[in-house]
């Protein structure tokens, strides 16, 4: 099993694209999921591309600053100053260079999406309402933020285990 959380997502479907041997199973953890041809920032609404390469550019042009005013919507506490000690900026070029894929997202693996819906992080909604029409799809709900992993760790192995190859 393969998580991509985020921007993640992008990366577990060129690892799957490329070795699809070696995955049984993808999961897109509120994540971006990308189109061939196109860049992850290209799969975000527009209003968030335009804040992220704003922002990168006032910060030098290589970099997409930290979102420290927001830190994803995690409350104030000591989830959220965990997550201040460690994240760090993200290079804008990942975010901008296409993605080549030699064949459809997941190359025919199974695929799971996780919803956080506590709140919705709205610059994944656009890749989660596209592979919600497209079909083929496990989809699930959480009832965290975006950063699952540190909000509900609990409920998303419990997600994780129950959607486990071999187990549904």
């Amino acid at each position: 099993m393969l998580v991509g959380h985020s921007f993640g997502g992008a990366v577990i479907s060129g690892v799957a694209d490329r070795i699809p041997g070696r995955i049984a199973q993808l999961v897109y953890l509120d994540a971006v999921v990308p189109l061939n041809g196109r860049s992850a920032l290209n799969c975000l609404p527009e209003e968030t591309q335009a804040i992220r390469l704003r922002t990168a550019q006032a910060a030098g042009g290589l970099t997409i600053p930290l979102p420290t005013e927001t830190m994803f919507d995690l409350p104030p506490g000591p989830d959220r100053n965990w997550v201040a000690r460690r994240i760090t900026p993200h290079p804008l070029a990942a975010y901008t260079d296409p993605i080549h894929l030699d064949h459809p997202v997941g190359n025919g693996l199974p695929r799971v999406y996780i919803r956080a819906t506590d709140p919705v992080y709205p610059a994944v909604v656009p890749s989660y309402d596209r592979i919600k029409q497209e079909g083929g799809w496990t989809l699930v709900d959480i009832a965290t933020g975006h950063d699952a992993m540190v909000t509900a760790p609990e409920a998303l192995a419990e997600i994780l285990l129950k959607h486990a190859p071999g187990r549904e």
